[in-house]
């Protein structure tokens, strides 16, 4: 688990770098990237430092037993959906 020092660190890389940092520690290509970053986007996370905290948590939710994350046909749209799903759940019960 990164600590919160670490994660303000990256959100603050350039684009290149933290694309590349979650290549590396999460073995997803750009492209795979991409679709997430912009479906977080599409979900009003507008904010580019948010964005980034949450596509962290995103890849560490689903990083739990495995270094490489895959995804199936239609697979990262239903783990994002799943994510967001559990996000809002542990929101409402934290209220």
């Amino acid at each position: 688990m990164l600590s919160n020092k670490k994660i303000e660190q990256l959100i603050h890389l350039p684009d290149l770098q933290f694309v590349r940092y979650c290549e590396e520690t999460y073995c997803v290509n750009r492209g795979i990237y991409n679709i997430i970053d912009a479906w977080f986007y599409d979900q009003n996370m507008i904010n580019v430092s948010s964005r980034r905290k949450i596509i962290i948590a995103f890849f560490s939710y689903l990083n739990k037993d495995t270094q490489k994350i895959k995804f199936g046909p239609g697979g990262v749209k239903a783990h994002l959906e799943n994510f967001w799903n559990f996000k809002k759940d542990s929101q409402i019960e934290s209220a």
